[in-house]
């Protein structure tokens, strides 16, 4: 069966299908005509329709997707991924060393988007990060994974559905979604903490604050914790002087950065005209690598939660997010 898409079917009551709507997300939703089911992805003030492809076979254009595929252990259907290196999932890493998966970006920063074509699959999930005007063969259709514009962190996690869906695997997807959602539920916290935490990015010149929409600070009012976020949409960015500034003002600062960007950071921390010498303040620290948030928290949020519950308890200083 073919793909098609619909631009500028703008709300979801415009089409005259039974719909069936995610419990969580926002920003996709599936409908039912006869035997056929379609699903609908809405991006910005366009609605886009898919059907299912005879063949089910992704290019996956972000490392988070990898996480979704690794959930559903769903992975002789994906044909080619970026950043290999950082793909932290051993079994699609057996698989790249066979070359059964290709390196979509080889020695280079950018995407090679040629390399599409070398091994055509039937769906490309791109991001947000990358152009969509990019070609493809006729046998293939771009489909924007939109998850990160959801800010409930079970909302990102139901877009497992949409995988589930373009690659026959609906029941599975369900079952490991629900599993989650009741998992998630146990760790929420009904009892406010007095505690205020910091979470953000480090990417050694700036701190890039989450926003009171993000899913992280979702995750951190169910554990019960005060985040410290940025009223505005989107990220703000502050640069190591205004970050040292806040330090007092929170008693947990989550960083999730790089293991290099970790150990450089730890290294200043030691130097006598540090900031603890400084401000004279010590908070607790704990560090989430890169990799590991967008592959596993992000697809794990129950783990997530039950480490923001735990962070008085935490004797190490990096969370166990795989």
């Amino acid at each position: 069966m073919g793909l098609f898409f619909i631009l500028g079917c703008r709300n979801k009551t415009s089409l005259n299908r039974n719909q069936i709507l995610p419990q969580y997300a926002k920003n996709f939703f599936l409908s039912v005509e006869g035997q056929d089911t379609a699903l609908h992805i809405i991006n910005g003030k366009d609605t886009l329709t898919y059907n299912k492809q005879t063949e089910s076979t992704f290019h996956l254009l972000s490392t988070t997707q990898a996480g979704f595929f690794s959930l559903l252990k769903n992975f002789s259907n994906i044909h080619g991924v970026v950043y290999p290196n950082d793909i932290r999932i051993k079994e699609i890493q057996e698989c790249i060393e066979k070359r059964q998966i290709i390196d979509l970006n080889p020695g280079q920063s950018e995407i090679n988007h040629e390399l599409l074509w070398q091994k055509p699959a039937a769906y490309v999930l791109y991001s947000p990060f990358d152009p969509v005007d990019f070609s493809l063969p006729k046998e293939s259709s771009k489909i924007p994974f939109l998850d990160y514009t959801e800010t409930h962190p079970l909302g990102r996690l139901e877009w497992i559905k949409v995988i589930g869906f373009l690659s026959n695997k609906n029941k599975e997807s369900e079952r490991i979604f629900n599993d989650k959602v009741s998992q998630y539920k146990n760790h929420i916290c009904t009892k406010t903490q007095s505690k205020k935490v910091l979470v953000g990015s480090w990417d050694s010149e700036f701190f890039y604050i989450n926003s009171t929409q993000s899913t992280i600070h979702q995750t951190l009012m169910d554990a019960g914790l005060t985040g410290f976020s940025s009223e505005e949409k989107g990220n703000t960015q502050w640069d190591k002087e205004v970050l040292w500034s806040k330090l007092p003002e929170v008693d947990h600062i989550v960083w999730i950065t790089t293991q290099q960007q970790k150990n450089a950071l730890e290294r200043e921390m030691q130097q006598p005209e540090s900031w603890q010498k400084k401000w004279g303040i010590t908070p607790h620290f704990i560090f989430i690598d890169t990799s590991a948030y967008f592959q596993n928290a992000i697809t794990q949020p129950e783990k997530l939660l039950y480490d923001f519950s735990h962070l008085d308890e935490q004797n190490i200083k990096t969370f166990v997010t795989n």
